[in-house]
């Protein structure tokens, strides 16, 4: 599976089953109201083929920091993750299941009978992305939500969203936050009304003058890769500081 957004010459790309993209920018929103939003237009394809409102509806799934964390439908944390699986025809085994299955990756079974608003922002957060993964959809939406977790839940949830991107699936993450680009295989900066930089997140993240001019800082772990590399220190980036390690102490 693909997926291209085509605006125009200077606002599209082009991304594919098992990658983890990273949005930084101005046209942000832009993208995540056509995503999801606004169902029927001309600027998404999946596989070729101009989007529609249930093919969107059936492959996209959303976590937002200013929807999701902020409204409850739902009693309890067990009937928060059960609703999204209501119209999917599973059985009560099948639904546990996947609910218990769900709460346990996320390490949120002890709080399955709270009500959803009296967990910390970080179980919030967890509990959101995992109504979403629960529905199992090709294309996870992440909308700042990542920068809600502390450290602990961060690498959990970073662990459970490689695993899903490496079952082929697609990860497109908006942040404001250059550090999450480190998460993925590529990088999207939009300013103003274009992309002005997109690629891997290797190739981004070398564009040192562009970064900055944008008002961004590069991650220090970039930083020092870059030092390491001019020095002649090491031969290519590893963007793992346990990783790094290991390669100087060779």
């Amino acid at each position: 599976m693909y997926v291209e957004y085509q605006y125009n010459k200077d606002i599209n790309f082009k991304f594919k089953s098992g990658d983890f993209v990273t949005f930084l920018g101005d046209l942000n929103d832009n993208f995540i109201n056509n995503l999801i939003y606004k169902y029927d237009n001309n600027f998404i394809s999946i596989d070729g083929i101009k989007a529609n409102k249930d093919k969107l509806r059936k492959l996209v799934g959303l976590s937002s920091f200013s929807i999701s964390l902020n409204v409850y439908i739902s009693e309890t944390v067990m009937d928060s993750l059960a609703f999204p699986l209501e119209s999917m025809a599973l059985n009560k085994k099948e639904m546990k299941d996947r609910i218990y299955d769900m709460a346990e990756e996320l390490k949120i079974t002890d709080l399955l009978d709270k009500p959803p608003s009296t967990l910390t922002l970080s179980n919030r957060t967890k509990l959101s992305i995992g109504e979403v993964l629960i529905s199992e959809p090709k294309i996870l939406i992440l909308d700042n939500v990542l920068v809600c977790l502390d450290e602990d839940d961060r690498f959990l949830v970073e662990k459970i969203i490689k695993k899903y991107v490496s079952k082929g699936n697609i990860v497109f993450n908006f942040t404001s936050n250059i550090e999450e680009g480190l998460l993925g295989d590529y990088i999207v900066i939009s300013n103003k009304d274009k992309i002005l930089i997109q690629g891997s997140t290797v190739s981004v993240l070398n564009e040192e003058d562009i970064i900055k001019k944008l008002g961004y800082k590069l991650p220090f772990i970039v930083e020092v890769n870059k030092r390491l590399y001019d020095l002649g220190l090491i031969e290519s980036y590893n963007f793992s500081y346990q990783g790094l390690v290991m390669k100087l102490w060779k």
